[in-house]
C-alpha cells in the first residue's frame, strides 16, 4: 500500500471541506448580524471571535494551493497519505464543532458573546492540532 498520495487532489478535497464546512456557519452569522437583535449590538464582538477562528488556515490553505496549480510537474508531487487523512478528520471535526456552537447558541439562554467566548477554551485547542496537522501535509510534499 502507498504511503503518499497526489498532492493538487489532496488540497482539492480539503479546501472543498472547509469551503462547504463554513457556508453554513458564516450564513448563519451573516442572518443573524442583519436580523440586529440575536447579538443585542455586539456584533462587532461577536465577529471579532468568529473570524479568526477560521480566516487564517482557509487564507493558508488557498495560498498553498493556488502556488501548487501555479507550479509546473504539479502531477508528480505527492504528500504523505497519513496526515492527508488526519488533517481532513480534524478539519471536518473542527467544523463540525464550529458549527455546533454557533447553532447551539441560540437555544442557550446566555448572551452570545458569553457562548463564543467560552466556547474559545476547547475551539482553539481543536484549531490548533487542526492547524499543525495541516501544516505537517503542506510540508510532506515530494517530488
Amino acid at each position: 500500500m502507498s504511503k503518499r498520495t497526489p498532492l493538487l487532489g489532496c488540497q482539492q478535497l480539503l479546501l472543498i471541506v472547509w469551503l462547504v464546512g463554513l457556508f453554513p456557519a458564516i450564513l448563519l452569522m451573516i442572518i443573524r448580524s442583519l436580523l440586529g437583535e440575536a447579538y443585542s449590538g455586539k456584533e462587532q464582538d461577536i465577529w471579532a471571535w468568529f473570524i479568526p477562528m477560521f480566516l487564517p488556515t482557509l487564507t493558508l490553505m488557498i495560498g498553498a494551493y493556488s502556488s501548487s496549480v501555479m507550479k509546473e510537474e504539479i502531477d508528480s508531487t505527492t504528500v504523505d497519505k497519513f496526515f492527508f487523512k488526519i488533517s481532513l478528520g480534524f478539519s471536518i471535526f473542527y467544523l463540525v464543532i464550529l458549527s455546533i456552537v454557533i447553532i447551539y447558541q441560540p437555544f442557550s439562554g446566555v448572551p452570545a458573546l458569553e457562548t463564543f467566548s467560552r466556547s474559545s477554551i476547547f475551539l482553539s485547542v481543536i484549531q490548533g492540532i487542526t492547524s499543525a496537522c495541516l501544516g505537517v501535509f503542506f510540508v510532506s510534499q515530494k517530488k
